[in-house]
């Protein structure tokens, strides 16, 4: 067997058996291969990934990081987001939307991710507020992916006739020309 699992005969094993196991005469996991996981994983910060790199088991990366005092929680990844929360990701949807989403963690610590229609954030961070109930933004062109400033009109009524201006402020939503 190439790696212990978190499954089978292994599993009732507790970390310190292990670690004693993977420090063994002849074992493949010596000092510089387990201190190499381990920056992996604090490069990474996740469990998956140091697996797809290293090819270990979740339980043998766990142990390896204990060894080397990094804390983990019990769902495996450090505490907080890998990545800058403010940072956004892109996906189309369906329906030929481009949709926006973030995720971040709760006070309890739970993952959460916000979502936003790319249309919708354009228009906001332009205008530099949120839109108001009954605002919403046309794609003048009809291409629901094409999210260009000049493309987008905000009307205050469903895709009816709509005003090409903020009713709030005044301010034109494109320039012409």
């Amino acid at each position: 067997m190439d790696t212990i699992s978190e499954t089978g005969p292994f599993a009732e094993l507790d970390g310190d058996f292990i670690l004693r196991l993977l420090k063994g005469v002849g074992n493949k996991y010596n000092d510089a291969k387990r201190k190499e996981v381990a920056e992996i994983y604090q490069e990474t910060q996740s469990l998956v990934q140091t697996r797809k790199r290293t090819g270990l088991a979740f339980g043998t990366i766990r142990v390896i990081c204990k060894e080397f005092g990094i804390e983990m929680r019990k769902s495996g990844g450090v505490e907080g987001p890998r990545k800058d929360p403010s940072q956004w990701r892109r996906q189309k949807t369906s329906n030929g939307y481009i949709n926006l989403y973030r995720p971040y963690w709760d006070e309890d610590g739970k993952r959460q991710v916000e979502n936003i229609h790319e249309h919708r954030k354009v228009v906001q961070d332009f205008l530099g507020r949120e839109l108001q109930p009954g605002e919403e933004v046309h794609h003048k062109n009809g291409r629901r992916d094409d999210n260009r400033l000049e493309n987008l009109e905000l009307r205050y009524s469903p895709h009816g006739s709509g005003a090409t201006h903020c009713p709030h402020c005044g301010k034109a939503l494109w320039r012409d020309g």
